[in-house]
């Protein structure tokens, strides 16, 4: 069973503000990925899911008190070992921890194949499975 991540009401904590403000965004841009996946601007919408998909999982690991992972790529097994997301997501997930290095560090531009692959069903549902575990 996956725990939850549910806080009590007046229990709020900064990092809680900052994840409840994050899947705002994160829904809102995932929307517009869907809605509009041919408009100029669906890269950059994109690289901004990314960026924001991998922020949130690290202030989980902070709100949780579990030490920061080595690299990345090995931030969403974290979680699922912690019990907070379910490994084979986690799994799937990892994919945008790569190319969250391959964007920041090799100035990676967003291709179409990118942005078929994550606006499959499939993959809309794992982005949509990481926002409610937050939940």
């Amino acid at each position: 069973m996956i725990e939850s991540m549910a806080w009590e009401r007046g229990a709020r904590t900064p990092q809680s503000k900052v994840i409840e403000i994050g899947l705002v965004k994160l829904r809102r841009y995932i929307e517009r990925l869907v809605d509009q996946p041919d408009d100029a601007s669906a890269p950059e919408t994109f690289r901004k899911i990314v960026l924001l998909v991998i922020n949130l999982a690290h202030h989980v690991c902070v709100q949780h008190s579990i030490p920061p992972p080595s690299d990345t790529v090995h931030l969403f097994s974290l979680l699922a070992q912690r019990g907070l997301l379910e490994a084979e997501v986690a799994n799937r997930l990892k994919e945008l921890a790569v190319l969250r290095q391959k964007i920041a560090f090799r100035g990676y531009r967003v291709t179409a194949d990118d942005l078929t692959r994550w606006t499959a069903p499939a993959a809309r549902a794992d982005l949509a499975a990481f926002a409610s575990m937050m939940e």
